[in-house]
């Protein structure tokens, strides 16, 4: 199952994590899953709130949102 996500604003396509594994490296479109392919973050996680207003989503390589380093 697939969400849409309004990006709102955003008009560039940048991974938004503070400490981005892959800085300046465009997202990968051909697999998900892939350590570069486009995720939506959660900035306040989701088991700890339900939160999916605009303002707690960021756009994140996977492996940011996974946490690799």
């Amino acid at each position: 199952v697939h969400a849409l996500v309004d990006l709102g604003q955003v008009t560039e396509l940048v991974c938004q994590h503070p400490e981005c594994v892959y800085p300046g490296q465009p997202f990968r479109y051909e697999r998900r899953g892939d350590s570069l392919s486009l995720t939506i973050d959660h900035v306040i996680p989701q088991r700890t709130e339900k939160n999916h207003r605009p303002e707690n989503l960021r756009i994140t390589h996977y492996a940011c949102n996974m946490g690799w380093r």
